[in-house]
């Protein structure tokens, strides 16, 4: 779960990861798994009254001020227990700003991360260090590639630039 506080308005962002747990029995690896899973957590992000409700796979997101935020993870918590699903506290996050303070204990109880460092699917949400680091990644792989693709032809060489090499990554960065 994540949660993140702007500091104009209070909103928060929140994200956890839900696990399924279906009575001892692993479903992993059957071919309607992830169907099914997607058919029981599908009621979880429409019954929320956040301002911004994005869910990918088991990743939920949600962004309000901090009652209706709360709000809605007792709902996903309450209403995902009658269906087997449940959050790990351990794996929620909490974006704010140092010295952010949250009232409620089950926000007390996730990771708190820096705005600088927010990552949302892979992709960082703000600038900072958590763009730092995978910009510099792409800049080093592309010098590392320029001699090799050097050895190409023209058309190859920006066919392999554009699909495999660098140039997705970046595009999700940005």
């Amino acid at each position: 779960m994540l949660i993140a506080c702007h500091p104009t308005n209070n909103l928060l962002f929140v994200l956890w990861t839900i696990c399924h747990h279906v009575s001892g029995r692993s479903t992993a690896g059957r071919p309607l798994s992830p169907l099914l899973f997607c058919n029981s957590i599908h009621p979880l992000p429409t019954c929320s009254n956040s301002d911004l409700t994005l869910g990918y796979l088991d990743d939920l997101t949600l962004a309000g001020n901090e009652q209706t935020v709360m709000s809605d993870i007792r709902s996903v918590m309450e209403t995902g227990g009658k269906v087997g699903l449940y959050f790990n506290p351990s794996k929620c996050e909490v974006i704010s700003h140092p010295g952010s303070a949250f009232s409620d204990p089950v926000l007390q109880s996730f990771t708190a991360v820096k705005v600088n460092e927010a990552v949302l699917i892979g992709a960082p949400l703000f600038p900072g260090s958590a763009l730092d680091k995978p910009w510099g990644d792409c800049c080093m792989e592309l010098n590392h590639a320029v001699d090799r693709l050097a050895s190409l032809s023209t058309q190859d060489a920006l066919l392999l630039l554009r699909t495999s090499l660098t140039a997705p990554m970046v595009q999700h960065l940005l």
